[in-house]
């Protein structure tokens, strides 16, 4: 009685180990490639003009539009704002914007047909108009090119 205990928990325990070792078919998909990251980066240092934050941060959202027509048309490309935590008055920059690409020719012409796409994106607006409001809220008073050499995710 005692042996045939032990011989049923040892079958036991044999289908259980065998069990787990058979794949089921409601196991995960296979994950999907890892996307290679944009590899340049055009980060813009934007100082506000006096009094004209909220207009600067609106334009950055009409900017935004524009970009996702960009990437809607298949460019390979990405766009933020940033802020700084702590900003003190004399900082350089009040905010970034960073253009990312995936290759160095889209970063040498960032916005091939820009006047087709702004129309585009805002029918009923100026397009010199637009650039002029633009120009009012900030100017870039410096850029920088910087290219990935490594990352980890």
């Amino acid at each position: 009685m005692k042996n045939r205990r032990i011989v049923l928990v040892a079958v036991g325990v044999v289908c259980f180990l065998a069990g787990t070792m058979i794949p089921s078919g409601r196991s995960a998909p296979p994950a999907p490639p890892e996307s290679q990251p944009l590899k340049y980066r055009i980060v813009n240092c934007m100082k506000v003009k006096p009094g004209k934050y909220q207009q600067a941060m609106q334009n950055e959202g009409e900017w935004k539009r524009i970009e996702q027509a960009y990437i809607a048309e298949g460019k390979n490309r990405s766009w933020a704002v940033f802020g700084y935590q702590f900003p003190g008055s004399e900082d350089r920059c009040d905010y970034v914007t960073v253009d990312a690409f995936a290759n160095w020719s889209d970063l040498e012409n960032p916005y091939p047909d820009f006047e087709n796409v702004f129309k585009k994106v805002y029918p009923d607006k100026n397009y010199d108009e637009f650039l002029q409001h633009t120009d009012d809220s900030h100017e870039i008073t410096h850029r920088d090119v910087i290219v990935l050499l490594d990352h980890a995710e």
